[in-house]
């Protein structure tokens, strides 16, 4: 039955199965069933041949409708069918729109490769703050420790990640308040790109920045404190 829900089954109900399946054995058709399940095995081929056909192999003659075909009543169902008969109509005014010329195609009467409309303009600062609008909660857990750290230790930086400074379309995390061309990125590699320290590189080193990169390793060590702190100090001796 539709929207039926079966309740879960109580510890008394299961005792009473399993005491009826006490004692009882399958018989040699129904193991024959289950081993041919079990390896997706045809019935040919024994045991003893080792060959396992896995469910989506290629040379499994069994797989989906490989060398089947559907009878003429089930194409019959299937044209008259709602899903398709909607899929159907669908596709048909779709093409009925673009031949009276509602919808135009983006790239209509373009050649070649086309360029973003925005290549090499600068963003607005609307554009901006829907960015970080659309961003994750901001700071995050592990931008909150390098917050604390800076506190309790008067290190010369200042959290930046929601927006206040730009460099090259890209917002660091934290800069260097002491005069120093330094900036502090913390991240979780599981969430960027393989090669995220070079590719910040590349987008800060062209404007004499300097990157100090804290990831998961670092914050999330017992020592994490003296491991951040020697990374900034190393880098910024001043600090």
């Amino acid at each position: 039955m539709k929207g039926y829900k079966m309740q879960p089954r109580s510890a008394e109900h299961c005792l009473k199965i399993s005491e009826l399946k006490k004692g009882k054995a399958f018989s040699e058709n129904h193991k024959l069933k289950l081993r041919i399940a079990r390896n997706n095995r045809s019935p040919e081929v024994s045991k003893s041949q080792g060959v396992r056909l896995s469910i989506n192999s290629k040379t499994n003659p069994n797989y989906g409708m490989r060398g089947k075909h559907h009878s003429g009543e089930t194409i019959k169902k299937v044209l008259n069918s709602v899903g398709y008969k909607n899929k159907r109509s669908a596709s048909e005014c779709l093409r009925k729109r673009y031949a009276s010329g509602e919808i135009v195609p983006w790239n209509k009467g373009k050649k070649g490769l086309q360029v973003a409309w925005n290549k090499g303009k600068p963003w607005s600062e609307e554009i901006k703050t829907k960015i970080l609008k659309s961003k994750f909660k901001t700071p995050s857990s592990f931008e909150l420790k390098i917050i604390r750290l800076i506190e309790k230790h008067g290190l010369p930086y200042k959290y930046v990640g929601d927006g206040q400074v730009w460099i090259n379309r890209k917002n660091p995390d934290f800069i260097n308040t002491n005069g120093q061309k330094i900036l502090i990125e913390t991240y979780y590699s599981k969430y960027h790109i393989t090669n995220y320290e070079e590719s910040r590189i590349k987008t800060f080193s062209p404007y004499g920045f300097k990157v100090i990169f804290i990831d998961e390793m670092d914050l999330l060590s017992p020592n994490w404190e003296l491991t951040c702190l020697s990374k900034i100090k190393e880098c910024s001796p001043c600090a």
